[in-house]
């Protein structure tokens, strides 16, 4: 029965589809149990749906889909991730789902086709959001912020994953943290859309008036250099970042001060720990 697995899993590695199919009702909804292997790219706690994503054999996501949509990884595990960055090993926690680990791979096909699954399963639509909460940095909607290519913003924008923006994030982990500190210039452009509406105005806000465990701001944060080797960014790009972030803070800051909220205002008060706005927000 073991070897069985392994083959299982091995055909799923590879993108054997047709050994897939013949073994998919003994096999599906199992769990690699292989000791992992970051070189040879075996994941302990990964099903083979998982494999498919990461892989990006999209004929083998659309045979395991429906019957493996709802699996999350079991293990912690370092992947490559070349949605996120161009080379180094991604760590990322257990409760990663098909679509979290499909947006790491950077794969627009198969995320389109998670996407018209998941429109077509309400069910499984709530299982995705607010996905991998003890690990709010790998939400759906966080992954995105810090990938960053077109597909992710249709999802941050989206109904349903636009929830996870009020998440009690982590002041490091903030999606607008990652989005930044990464130049993700996309990411935060949606943020800034966000921004302006309404619902998630509040939100939004208070992830800009935040420092990090180093004491920077998102501003700070925004003016360090990029590391080439890992995230391509022009000197425009990175200009318009530092523009964006700059912005953003000076309307968030300016309605903290408006607001009657005693809260809100220490909330200002301590973000510019005795610095003048002029200071905090040079461009």
């Amino acid at each position: 029965m073991c070897k069985q697995k392994s083959d299982w899993f091995i055909a799923a590695q590879t993108g054997n589809l047709e050994y897939m199919k013949k073994n998919i009702q003994k096999n599906i909804q199992t769990y690699d149990r292989r000791e992992s292997d970051f070189e040879a790219e075996i994941f302990n706690g990964f099903s083979a749906l998982h494999y498919a994503c990461f892989n990006r054999y999209i004929d083998l996501v659309k045979l395991l889909l429906p019957f493996e949509s709802t699996l999350e990884t079991k293990q912690q595990v370092g992947i490559d991730a070349p949605g996120f960055c161009m080379s180094g090993k991604l760590r990322v926690p257990p409760g990663l789902n098909c679509l979290q680990l499909s947006v790491l791979a950077g794969n627009v096909q198969i995320i389109e086709l998670i996407m018209n699954y998941l429109k077509a399963e309400p069910d499984v639509y709530s299982v995705f959001v607010n996905s991998c909460t003890p690990y709010p940095q790998f939400s759906v909607f966080s992954i995105c912020a810090m990938c960053g290519f077109d597909a992710c913003i249709d999802i941050m924008l989206n109904s349903q994953f636009v929830q996870e923006v009020m998440i009690d994030y982590a002041d490091d982990c903030a999606p607008l943290f990652t989005a930044t500190a990464f130049g993700k210039l996309k990411s935060l452009q949606a943020l800034s859309q966000l921004q302006q509406n309404s619902l998630h105005t509040k939100y939004i806000d208070r992830m800009l008036l935040k420092r990090d465990s180093n004491n920077m701001t998102p501003i700070d944060l925004a003016k360090e250099p990029k590391d080439p080797k890992r995230f391509k960014i022009t000197d425009e790009e990175h200009n318009l970042i530092i523009e964006t972030v700059i912005k953003m803070s000076k309307e968030a800051f300016e309605r903290v001060k408006r607001s009657c909220d005693v809260n809100l205002k220490q909330i200002g008060i301590s973000y510019l720990q005795s610095q003048t706005e002029d200071e905090v927000f040079q461009e």
